[in-house]
């Protein structure tokens, strides 16, 4: 785990390189923004908040499912607390998708007794932020897709976006944060992957899309105009 400083145009800048199965510790004042990037390879990240000026309120994802009537998060929408009130804002994301079912330590097509790998570097992680791991909620899992089928089961996969992913998060209030690294495939420990953690007082800057991702986009876009030229006739 890699820490890098910075001033930029919109103030001081903290970059961090956390990599799979370890877990970063940060704080995040009122208005800063939090950008969360893969570099392409099949990670997730599970975001644990706190908020600094209450004790024992924290980031409820069965809150935020139901203050959105939905299961996956869209750019303006809030997220909210244990007590209903507003903890963050999702400000972007490059279009693939992101968890509010799953609780701590649980990973997609494992067995029900396996225990998600870097889970114990939580304990180190929570510490510095005086949060106990014995009271920890269901965090929201960046990275990859929960749907349920007509069946009512749940499925759980990779988001449908190609190419590397990000998430940018705005904070309303003074939060104390945690973030897990852990890997969609397995074995977790040869993949090798990290994700950059970027805090910053202005918006960043969206990254260009690379011209595969946006040949790939323009693609599903003209086979769905077709799907609904075809439907209306």
């Amino acid at each position: 785990m890699t820490e890098r400083r910075s001033v930029a145009a919109g103030g001081c800048e903290r970059e961090f390189v956390v990599r799979m199965d370890e877990a970063r510790a940060f704080m995040l004042a009122p208005g800063q923004f939090a950008r969360i990037a893969t570099n392409g390879e099949s990670l997730a990240a599970s975001l644990y908040a706190f908020a600094a000026d209450a004790q024992g309120e924290w980031l409820s994802v069965g809150n935020t499912r139901i203050l959105l009537g939905r299961l996956q998060p869209r750019p303006g929408d809030r997220l909210y607390s244990n007590r209903r009130r507003a903890l963050l804002v999702w400000v972007e994301d490059s279009g693939g998708g992101h968890d509010l079912l799953l609780p701590p330590g649980v990973q997609p097509g494992a067995a029900v007794h396996t225990r998600m790998p870097g889970l114990d570097r939580l304990d180190d992680a929570f510490a510095p932020i005086g949060a106990d791991w014995a009271h920890v909620p269901d965090p929201l899992n960046l990275f990859l897709a929960t749907r349920v089928d007509a069946d009512g089961r749940i499925e759980v996969c990779p988001p449908a976006a190609p190419g590397p992913e990000h998430v940018v998060l705005r904070a309303t209030t003074g939060l104390r944060c945690v973030v897990l690294v852990w890997s969609l495939t397995e074995p977790c420990a040869e993949t090798g992957g990290a994700l950059r953690l970027a805090l910053t007082n202005e918006r960043p800057t969206p990254a260009p899309r690379s011209e595969e991702h946006t040949s790939e986009l323009q693609s599903h876009v003209r086979i769905s105009y077709a799907v609904f030229c075809l439907k209306k006739k």
